[in-house]
């Protein structure tokens, strides 16, 4: 009976063979499809990135453009500071010895420097300082914007107003921000502000935002000790220079990219 059943299996399917050939074609193309994709994946991935990369480039460098323009500012408000220190000191000078107090001398000196500062910028005093008549200030002629003081100040600064930006106050108050003014610290005298400076720049439609305040402090200058006592010898403090470096003294405060 077996028998009978595998001899009727034989006669019906015994025509009937195995054929391989094709196999290998099919097998390529798969493996070539898989390749494919992976190397389309990858591609995607690397195009990612690449972009990622040149947007990063782009936004720093904008960014550091702009504030290349805030340092040349900076730069230039060293001259300032340097004619404050020799204005001060030459007014403390000469009433040295009736301010035998060191931390009253120093008060004044701190007084005039920020004093002349403010008459630079403002044309004004706050603590009465005489301030001599060659003094120029940078306010400009008519000026009723401490924007188009800073114009005036930095004309021959190209990096700077190619990137100051210049709001009025209404402007100012619409985008929610605070208008550039002058200020001063009641808790560090002698500091002098000027508040919300603001710089950008915008390169293949890519920009950057800078805001901070200036603050010129008064240079860490102690008018104490003239002279050794009596009899003694100049200790090391009364001997040694230290040199002040006006650039030190010009800070960013407040600062913020946006």
């Amino acid at each position: 009976m077996v028998n009978d059943v595998k001899e009727m299996i034989r006669r019906r399917f015994g025509g009937l063979s195995l054929d391989n050939r094709g196999s290998a074609l099919v097998s390529v193309v798969a493996v070539a499809i898989f390749l494919s994709v992976i190397a389309t994946t990858i591609l995607y991935i690397s195009g990612k990135n690449y972009q990622i990369k040149a947007n990063d480039y782009q936004n720093k460098n904008t960014f550091y453009q702009a504030e290349m323009a805030l340092d040349e500012l900076k730069g230039a408000l060293a001259a300032d500071v340097s004619d404050a220190f020799r204005f001060a000191y030459e007014e403390v000078m000469p009433e040295f010895a009736n301010l035998d107090n060191g931390d009253n001398r120093n008060k004044d000196f701190k007084n005039y420097y920020f004093d002349y500062l403010f008459y630079k910028w403002t044309g004004a005093t706050k603590y009465d300082t005489d301030i001599p008549g060659d003094v120029v200030t940078h306010v400009a002629p008519g000026d009723e914007s401490l924007y188009d003081t800073v114009s005036n100040f930095a004309s021959s600064l190209p990096d700077f107003n190619t990137c100051f930006i210049k709001y009025t106050k209404e402007e100012a108050i619409a985008l929610g921000d605070e208008a550039m003014c002058i200020a001063w610290d009641e808790n560090k005298p002698g500091r002098f502000i000027i508040k919300n400076v603001r710089v950008w720049c915008t390169e293949n439609g890519y920009t950057s935002y800078i805001c901070t305040d200036i603050a010129l402090d008064p240079p860490s200058y102690y008018m104490g000790v003239t002279k050794p006592p009596a009899g003694g010898t100049p200790g090391p403090q009364d001997t040694e220079k230290e040199k002040l470096y006006m650039g030190d003294y010009i800070l960013y405060m407040n600062w913020h990219k946006y």
